[in-house]
Parts: C-alpha cells; structure tokens; sequence
C-alpha cells in the first residue's frame, strides 16, 4: 500500500516537470517568434499589414457609407432651413417692394395726368384753377362730377371746367369742400357752339347719354364724321373755341355727336378764371344759377 503511494508521487512529480517544462518551451518560442516579427517588421509584418487593411477596405467603405449619407442628409436639412428662413425674409422685402412699387405706380400716373392736364392750352388770354375729381355723381336722370376745393383757389357758379382734351362741363353749385360739374352729356346742358370747319353755329344739348345732339343748323349744310365742335362764346358765359366734341353723323335737322374728353376717366380738371359779363355771378343768367 505505501509503495503505491509513492510510486503515485513520483509520477504526479515527473507529468508536473514535463507540464512546466513544455509551458517553458512554448515561452521560448514566443519569444524567438517575438524577436522574428520585430526583425522582419519592414517586409513581412508590413505585407501581412497591407493584405489586412486591402481586405478590410470595402467593408469599412460599405460601414462608412450610412454616415456619409445621414451627414449630407442632415446638411440638406439645415440648407433647406435656411432656405426657408432666407425665402420668409425675402416675402416680406418683395411685398414691401411691391407696395412701394404700387404708390410709384399711383403718383406716376398721377403726374402724367396732371402733365396731360397741363399739356392743353386753349385759345385766349385765361386763368386756371386745378381741382381734384371726388365722384362721378352720373347717373340715369344726372351726368355730373364732384370735385374737391381744397386748394383750389378762386371758384365761381358757371365756369367752364375742362379735362385733358377740352370742355367738359360748367360749375353749378359750390359748398365748403366740394362743387359740382354739369357734364355736357346732362339732360340740361345747353352748350353755345360753332363747326370749326364752316364756323355755323349751333345748340349742344345733352340727353344723359354719351351721345350729344346739334339743334338749329342749317338745312343745306354738309357735314362730315370727324368735324370738330368748339365753343362759340356766343352771350360772354363760356371762353370761345373750346374743343367740345366730334359731329359722328346726321338725320335731317339733327347731327350728332360725342364729347371730344372721355368723360369715364376724369382725375383732375381746370377751371377757367373767365368772366366776360361782370354784372352777373360767372357770366350766367339768374334762371341758371336758380335750378
């Protein structure tokens, strides 16, 4: 029994010496293999490098991909953004332009039809007054205008207005800040003129509608479409040889009109500062000043 024993020991002794000899081996060649790396380190070593990094390339390029794509993605966000911003900012600068651009528009037009307005200069020795159109006070039984006195100046009853093209009407009533203009084209105005091709004179009457009728001409007298038809002055209440419309045609006694002005599109009108007759309000009878 105890020689099993010991022959039991000594050989768990020798497999612990052959175990720690073979571990010493192993040690051993780790380290000739170390001190081999190290000295092949510039051919061998950089090779097998090379071979590694070659054959990990396209999967740290497939790897890299995904955040390359959800960068630029998140740069096209911010881009877009700013976009937005920039476009908002742009909004509001183009609406203020816009509005700017707009009142440009209105005080050009208003100037050119304050030039146009000035550009005309009928016959005579005359004064002017300028007034501005409120309302077109026209209707189905009344064709007159309302205009602003503010600034106006010297206004009196039966003044001859005109527009750009000629005479349009006359003053017939006057209040603190507006007046009112009896178009020729009313029911009641009744124009003194003459055709400035034979110098014939003539009754422009208005009947509430754009066209205006030519009363007491001689029978035998030919006219023709384009005629034109000024004011004749006849009994000192309108300057003479106003422009006021165009003869369009005849039937027998009657000829035919329309106003030289477009009566439509009035912005601003003159007053002429005529009076002939002083004894009389604006050279016009009682019986006109009292409808």
């Amino acid at each position: 029994m105890v020689k099993r024993l010991n022959l039991n020991l000594r050989a768990r002794t020798m497999g612990e010496r052959v175990l720690r000899r073979a571990w010493e081996g192993v040690l051993f060649v780790g380290i000739v293999l170390t001190v081999a790396f190290g000295a092949f380190e510039g051919s061998f070593t950089q090779n097998i490098r090379t071979t590694v990094i070659d054959g990990l390339a396209p999967v740290l390029e497939v790897m890299h991909r995904p955040v390359v794509t959800t960068r630029e993605a998140i740069n096209d966000i911010q881009g877009l953004w700013y976009a937005h911003d920039e476009n908002t900012t742009l909004r509001g600068q183009v609406a203020q332009v816009g509005t700017l651009r707009q009142r440009v528009l209105e005080l050009e037009a208003e100037n050119q039809a304050l030039r146009n307005l000035m550009s005309y200069r009928p016959p005579g020795m005359y004064r002017f007054t300028s007034a501005r159109v409120v309302a077109d006070a026209s209707g189905a039984f009344a064709q007159s205008l309302l205009i602003s006195l503010q600034d106006a100046g010297d206004i009196s009853l039966g003044q001859a207005v005109l527009g750009n093209d000629g005479f349009i009407g006359r003053v017939i009533s006057l209040g603190r800040h507006t007046g009112r203009v009896l178009l020729v084209t009313d029911i009641n105005s009744q124009i003194p003129v003459k055709i400035r091709r034979t110098g014939h004179r003539a009754l422009l009457v208005g009947d509430n509608s754009r066209r205006l009728k030519l009363l007491y001409l001689p029978a035998d007298l030919t006219l023709y479409p384009g005629d034109q038809i000024v004011t004749s002055g006849h009994g000192g209440r309108l300057p003479p040889s106003l422009p006021v419309g165009v003869i369009t045609g005849r039937a027998g006694e009657i000829a035919y009109a329309v106003p030289t002005q477009d009566l439509s599109r009035i912005e601003y009108v003159r007053i002429a500062q005529f009076h002939l007759y002083a004894g009389s309000q604006g050279g016009l009878p009682i019986s006109f000043e009292a409808r």
